[in-house]
């Protein structure tokens, strides 16, 4: 019997884990019990990953009307020494304005997504199984939205 020391334990269960087939994306058939009947997934487990829009102040209002946005900024006016004779007073003053600029509609964009009937009710065991991949797909059209959002602003 062989002592055991850091090195070695760390080893044995590399070695051990990776014959457990632990976390590999690959699923092959067994009938390792008894009877010969197909060993069933104990459980089914959904890794949910969360996404956000770290951009959400450049959101814009919606435009009911008119797509094309027009923008302009009048300048800051530069002070002036003080004239105590007035002489300056009434002459015009006019106001300087920055380049006009226009931002345009981006366009139309789709994000499909497919549900199958009688598609995912053959993979799973219960009604709250189902429930969950269905809730995933939508939530996984919602994530799609929220990160095109994201890198359309983030490119801008």
């Amino acid at each position: 019997m062989a002592k055991m020391a850091i090195a070695l334990l760390k080893s044995f269960v590399a070695l051990y884990v990776a014959q457990a087939k632990i976390g590999v994306d690959t699923y092959s058939q067994t009938r390792d019990n008894s009877v010969g009947l197909l060993d069933t997934l104990g459980k089914i487990y959904t890794n949910w990953q969360n996404y956000a829009d770290k951009l959400s102040l450049f959101d814009g209002e919606d435009l009911s009307f008119g797509k094309t946005i027009e923008e302009w900024a009048q300048d800051l006016i530069m002070p002036e020494d003080f004239d105590p004779s007035g002489a300056t007073t009434l002459s015009p003053h006019e106001s300087t304005y920055r380049p006009v600029s226009f931002s345009f509609t981006l366009g139309k964009k789709t994000i499909p997504q497919t549900i199958r009937n009688n598609d995912i009710e053959r993979a799973v065991h219960n009604i709250a199984q189902f429930s969950d991949i269905i809730a995933g797909k939508t939530k996984a059209l919602y994530d799609s939205e929220t990160m095109l959002r994201y890198a359309i602003k983030r490119q801008a």
